[in-house]
């Protein structure tokens, strides 16, 4: 039904429409590598213009259902101990922050979002899914097979809704995809790509659904969680700059009770172990640094260090 506004309320619109936010997910976390999964009783996020449903499980102690925020930068640990981590360690342009949706998720417009058609959003795997698909696990198989032959997908369909009817064909998105005829060209995402999501329309809702090739007696094997970021944005890749690689200064090498490390102010340190779990994550303040490592057992361990700009790594032996 066509409705005719005064010049007035037309302006009035339009200025709401433009001021629409998108969801960065920065502002809800206080620092890098921390989590909010509803544990302490929140039900919904709300960040731009949208709404993160989330549930946790008080009884059973576990976040069963819809979104947390994160800024995990764990790449390296498999398993579904690292369940808050996105693969490309940082949100977009290496941003704080970042959304992990699992099976079912959905996301709510406010009224703001919903004056004009969406735009689009960043999708990427987290680290436990790319792990568990890039060399398989005790649950679930590594795709492509032994032989890399294996027809091996993992995709997320994406469903836009107004008032409870669909506006729109579902969107696929293809978290990895071994179905090419040349090895060669199958892939696992692991780094943030844009999906255009204006297809849908203006719409009050979306819904999140995982599906894989590996399934067995009790439903899908591959973890069913992804990743999100700017949600309800333009497309940015454009701009976006590397981290540039930045050399860390780490005596004595090796060591048996500490070490120095000197790198640039504003960014962190992190202690790895050679199983890839993080020890230990300092906030740099631009001085020489004393890391104790006198109660690690003896092994390899990396010292990472890492800003919005630049990232190294040095690895260091305890004898």
């Amino acid at each position: 039904m066509k409705k005719i506004f005064t010049l007035l309320s037309f302006t009035f619109l339009v200025g709401m429409a433009n001021a629409q936010t998108p969801s960065t997910f920065d502002n809800l976390l206080p620092q890098i590598d921390t989590f909010l999964n509803g544990s302490d009783g929140t039900t919904l996020f709300n960040d731009g213009d949208a709404i993160f449903p989330t549930y946790y499980n008080t009884d059973w102690g576990y976040w069963a259902s819809g979104w947390a925020i994160s800024s995990m930068t764990d790449t390296l640990t498999a398993g579904a101990a690292n369940l808050y981590s996105a693969i490309p360690r940082s949100g977009v342009q290496e941003s704080l922050g970042y959304a992990v949706g699992q099976q079912g998720s959905s996301i709510l417009l406010t009224d703001e979002g919903q004056l004009q058609p969406l735009k689009g959003l960043f999708i990427t795997n987290t680290t436990y899914a790319y792990l568990s698909m890039k060399f398989g696990d005790d649950f679930a198989k590594k795709f492509g097979g032994e032989t890399g032959d294996d027809p091996d997908f993992f995709v997320l369909t994406i469903k836009g809704f107004w008032q409870g009817e669909q506006t729109a064909d579902s969107i696929d998105f293809y978290l990895a995809d071994f179905r090419f005829e040349d090895n060669s060209q199958d892939y696992i995402v692991d780094s943030w790509e844009y999906v255009d999501l204006s297809s849908f329309g203006t719409v009050d809702s979306l819904s999140f659904t995982l599906n894989s090739t590996d399934v067995g007696d009790f439903g899908i094997n591959t973890p069913l969680f992804f990743c999100i970021d700017q949600f309800n944005s333009t497309d940015i890749t454009g701009i976006r700059t590397p981290r540039a690689q930045v050399n860390i200064a780490v005596y004595p090498n090796p060591t048996t009770e500490f070490v120095y490390v000197s790198t640039p102010p504003n960014g962190w340190i992190q202690i790895v172990s050679q199983q890839g779990r993080i020890l230990k994550t300092i906030k740099t303040n631009g001085e020489t640094m004393r890391l104790e490592m006198n109660n690690l057992p003896s092994g390899t361990y990396w010292i990472r260090y890492f800003d919005r700009e630049q990232n190294g790594v040095v690895t260091v032996i305890k004898e």
